[in-house]
């Protein structure tokens, strides 16, 4: 998600829950942050672009999606967290994320604590 191109992320950095997706025909799409938003001291409004994740999405009350992060503590593995997106626009190819930053962190909120444009 952090401007990574995942096709060239080995799936061992996944473990066992990457190796489940892509069995299970999961597809990995690039998402480029375009925008930080502060909605609270405790909550952040990520968003994003991707040229091809509307081309499998299918957008309803039930859409979400899932998305990889970086370990803060060892380096090269990854850790999957469902996410359901808000402000979607299939024909530019923007959505919007809110993260929850707590403490203490996991990847996904230390992630979004430091994410920029």
């Amino acid at each position: 998600m952090s401007n990574i191109d995942d096709r060239r992320i080995p799936t061992a950095r996944r473990g066992v829950t990457g190796a489940l997706l892509r069995m299970l025909g999961g597809q990995d799409h690039l998402l480029t942050v375009t925008g930080v938003e502060p909605l609270t001291s405790h909550v952040r409004r990520i968003g994003f672009h991707s040229p091809s994740l509307f081309d499998d999405l299918s957008e309803g009350p039930a859409t979400y999606i899932r998305c990889w992060f970086p370990d803060p503590t060892r380096p090269g593995v990854e850790h999957q967290r469902g996410y359901t997106p808000i402000r979607m626009c299939r024909s530019t190819g923007a959505l919007s994320i809110d993260f929850l930053l707590h403490e203490p962190a996991g990847p996904a909120s230390k992630w979004a604590r430091h994410a920029a444009a």
